[in-house]
């Protein structure tokens, strides 16, 4: 129940739910190309990116020594939930 709890308060803030849509869109990308992408700060982006891998929303791999984000399928299936509905941000 914790880590829905937690899943959850992730998914609870504009910016994030604009990342999970970005990436949904446009799969692996780096923390520039996102944070660019969203005119959001290099920093900032790292912050919420953070809090979607702590709860397995996000997921990362290193490409020729830059890192790459992408979705997961989450145990919670919250992350298909919210692309349905998340379309206007």
């Amino acid at each position: 129940m914790r880590n829905l709890v937690r899943t959850l308060r992730a998914c609870a803030s504009i910016q994030r739910l604009r990342i999970i849509k970005l990436l949904s869109q446009k799969r692996n990308l780096a923390i520039g190309d996102i944070s660019e992408s969203l005119n959001l700060t290099y920093k900032n982006t790292a912050k919420h990116l953070t809090r979607l891998l702590d709860v397995g929303i996000v997921d990362k791999e290193s490409y020729n020594g830059k890192t790459r984000y992408f979705l997961t399928k989450d145990k919670f299936g919250i992350t298909s939930i919210l692309l349905k509905n998340i379309s206007k941000l």
